[in-house]
């Protein structure tokens, strides 16, 4: 039997999830002093923010404005390195399963109908599920990137949902009209400008719910701002009419102390005033060109836009909450899918593992349960988010997730004795056993290889999985645009070697099929800066690239002829 086939997580019944809350003695509320009920929960989910683009975060733009997000901040707790996941698909994937992408088994996508997939849901169950089983109503509103089977009546009672993965013909359209589905109902045009009428969906469900106050409710929200082709709404045109981004230091190459696909990333050409410019966004379903012009300054300015509304629906959606007198039994968490590259590092885009690619702004509120305008400085990642959800709602973990809970620092920020960190992967367009082994053909997507790191206190541990690839660590206080990579100083080699194997016994713990196989990494040396080349490549003889190339003729040679067009972008 194949590795895909096993039924790694399989859904649980509802009785079983039951008895499971009798027999371990589990109470359906947190159990804390004075507390006799569960908390609603509402996720809203944002796409491709960074938080550079929050004002309410260290390194965002001083330009930059988003009154209705740092409200909640000041309210509540910001995390300030919370990382969801690595790609729109991926992440979501996680943010319902618990797992990682390489955990993530039947996954199948379609690329010739990109975003066409399909997973099986029995071998892939979604964990609102087990909401369900302990009391909770629940609700999905918006954008549905996970699989063609969208979850209404095993993980939804309510849902409204634009389904990618099944209209592929609409994909595209995340600021204009969009195929919903209702209740699995039939598929309705929808007009209008989505951040608007999503956050309209929201409302009536929260105020809805007002009647039920003895049922507890999860909603998630799911926004497709600010995703390219970053379309501002009609009213937001004349915002941020100054936007000045300064030229991020390693927009072009080289970039000295990185692995060697970070010297071709090129998305950004130098203009004849020596800023970047980038003419057009391309994105699987078309491309786009900024309606301002092609400087960095532009594409910022439009992007802003997208966030402008984002931020305005946000606080036009706590505000209903708050009037409907669910705050204080209601904990609210904002975050994104991931962060998205400016310029930054050469990119226009996620997936690689660096901050300005991946790291969204997370915050949770509950006002009362949390301490306001409060701050943590632990990473986590989005399995532990899941495991958080869970463990604030009295709902057991139904199958085994990779998450650790954080419940202990929504009330402690700044807990001494916390002593997990935060793993993140990238397997390109590969799921679950197909992650045994590192991928063949389409090694790069949008340039980009294979990766894991791991992140603990102001450290960050990068391993690109190509062989004899250098590694990576950054202090991300006193470098936060990891541009120094430490591992070209001597000094931090043993830090390396912890944060490698701490990185390799998360793999172990998660399951990873690919662990086994890691490739070898460039060997920490004494003169190991001496032997990056100008361009920041590890000294890797000519030699062994050819073997590495007729190697690859021999295994597929009717495909080598044409093997540059598996670079996916």
């Amino acid at each position: 039997m194949q590795e895909d086939s096993r039924r790694l997580f399989p859904r649980p019944p509802a009785f079983v999830l039951i008895a499971l809350f009798v027999l371990t003695g589990a109470s359906p509320t947190r159990g804390n002093a004075g507390e006799s009920r569960q908390p609603n929960i509402l996720f809203i989910l944002a796409d491709d923010v960074s938080y550079r683009n929050i004002s309410c975060y260290p390194g965002s733009y001083d330009w930059v404005k988003t009154p209705g997000i740092d409200a909640l901040a000041r309210e509540g707790m910001r995390f300030t390195r919370g990382y969801a996941g690595t790609w729109c698909m991926a992440s979501r994937t996680t943010l319902m399963t618990g797992r990682q992408q390489y955990g993530n088994r039947s996954m199948k996508l379609k690329l010739l109908d990109y975003p066409a997939a399909e997973y099986d849901p029995d071998k892939m169950p979604l964990w609102p599920e087990a909401l369900r089983s302990n009391g909770y109503h629940t609700a999905m509103i918006g954008k549905w990137h996970i699989g063609k089977e969208a979850g209404f009546g095993t993980a939804w009672d309510h849902q409204r949902v634009w389904n990618r993965c099944k209209h592929t013909q609409n994909a595209h359209a995340y600021y204009e009209a969009q195929i919903i589905e209702t209740d699995g109902g039939e598929p309705e045009l929808i007009e209008g400008y989505p951040t608007d009428f999503y956050t309209d969906w929201a409302i009536e469900y929260v105020e809805d719910r007002t009647g039920s106050a003895n049922q507890p409710w999860f909603l998630w929200l799911c926004y497709g701002a600010s995703h390219g082709p970053f379309t501002p709404a009609e009213r937001d045109l004349d915002a941020f009419p100054v936007v000045e981004v300064s030229v991020p230091a390693d927009v072009f190459p080289p970039r000295p102390g990185k692995p060697r696909y970070m010297q071709k990333i090129g998305v950004w050409k130098e203009g004849a005033d020596g800023r970047p410019k980038m003419e057009r966004f391309h994105t699987p379903k078309g491309s786009t060109v900024c309606r301002y012009g092609s400087d960095l300054n532009d594409w910022n300015r439009q992007y802003q836009q997208t966030i402008k509304s984002l931020d305005e629906n946000i606080a036009r959606l706590i505000a209903a909450l708050d009037a409907s007198g669910q705050k204080e039994n209601t904990l609210v968490v904002f975050t994104a899918d991931q962060g998205f590259a400016f310029g930054q590092h050469g990119f226009a885009t996620k997936m690689a593992p660096y901050d300005h690619n991946i790291r969204p702004p997370l915050i949770f509120r509950q006002p009362g349960r949390l301490p306001a305008n409060s701050v943590c400085t632990h990473p986590v990642a989005g399995p532990d988010i899941v495991s958080t959800l869970l463990s604030e709602s009295g709902t057991l973990e139904p199958w085994e997730m990779h998450g650790h809970s954080f419940s202990a620092l929504l009330t402690e920020p700044n807990l001494k004795t916390w002593e997990h960190g935060a793993l993140l992967a990238l397997t390109g367009i590969n799921w679950g056993g197909n992650t045994k082994r590192l991928p063949r053909l389409v090694k790069h997507v949008q340039g980009i290889p294979w990766w894991v790191s791991y992140s603990k206190d102001q450290y960050k541990y990068i391993r690109t999985l190509e062989k004899n690839e250098i590694e990576e660590l950054y202090d991300l206080e006193k470098d936060p645009n990891e541009l120094n990579n430490l591992a070209l100083d001597p000094a931090f080699h043993p830090l390396i070697v912890t944060m490698r194997e701490k990185a390799e016994s998360e793999l172990a713990r998660t399951g990873a099929p690919f662990l086994k196989r890691l490739p070898p990494v460039c060997e920490l040396q004494s003169d190991i800066s001496e032997m990056m080349s100008a361009s920041g490549d590890p000294g890797r003889t000519r030699e062994e690239e050819e073997a590495e190339r007729q190697k690859n003729r021999s295994r597929f040679p009717l495909l080598h002829p044409i093997s540059p067009f598996f670079e996916l972008h």
